[in-house]
């Protein structure tokens, strides 16, 4: 089962106090440089921001973030860690630890322990992905029922997420329950969705939409 999980990006914006105000221009230039793809010069803004206010959770959170998506992992690991060290309650970090660290890993349990952190949280901008994550993580680990609460809950959050559809058929078929698996696939399909998983959703759909002969 191919594994489906959303990344979330959180852009947060910085206090602009006396002693953040450096690291928060750092981390600005950053993000911009994030979304023009420009990932090696969103790492060193990033890492400047950490280096002329250390005691800062975002700017070790963001350039977390561009490690694992450049594959730096160990160092991404650390960096999270550093985050949740500096503000235990930062939910985001857990859910991207979870999803750039213990996922590519195979370390599913770990995962669903970042996950259930950060939905105690109850952040309202992590909760719905969060959700989904923690779904994918729970079929993983064939846990069908779990992963059918959570997908639910995601959708009840979020409608517009291709994944959490996927998810929810996944979950479907893993627990017997197929009535409505054809739905939530067509759903997922006519969503926006990577090409990638829209061609595991046809391989779904061929198996479970077939038309009824009479």
């Amino acid at each position: 089962m191919k594994r489906q999980f959303y990344l979330l990006f959180i852009l947060l914006l910085v206090m602009a106090s006396c002693q953040e105000e450096k690291a928060g221009d750092f981390i600005n230039a950053g993000l911009e440089k994030m979304n023009a793809k420009d990932f090696q010069g969103a790492l060193a803004d990033f890492t400047k921001a950490t280096e002329v206010e250390p005691s800062s959770a975002p700017a070790f959170y963001n350039k977390a973030n561009m490690e694992g998506q450049l594959g730096k992992l160990d160092e991404a690991l650390a960096d999270f860690n550093q985050c949740i060290k500096l503000d235990s309650t930062f939910a985001e970090a857990y859910t991207n630890r979870a999803y750039f660290i213990w996922t590519p890993r195979g370390d599913f349990e770990n995962a669903i322990r970042d996950y259930n952190t950060a939905i105690r949280m109850k952040k309202v901008n992590v909760l719905a992905y969060t959700y989904n994550n923690r779904a994918s993580a729970r079929l993983m680990l064939n846990d069908g029922e779990g992963a059918l609460m959570d997908a639910n809950h995601s959708i009840s959050l979020d409608s517009t997420n291709p994944l959490a559809y996927l998810n929810r058929a996944r979950a479907l078929i893993l627990t017997g329950k197929t009535e409505s698996v054809c739905k939530d696939l067509q759903k997922a399909k006519n969503l926006k969705i990577s090409d990638v998983s829209k061609m595991n959703i046809d391989s779904l759909i061929a198996v479970h939409c077939v038309p009824v002969t009479k």
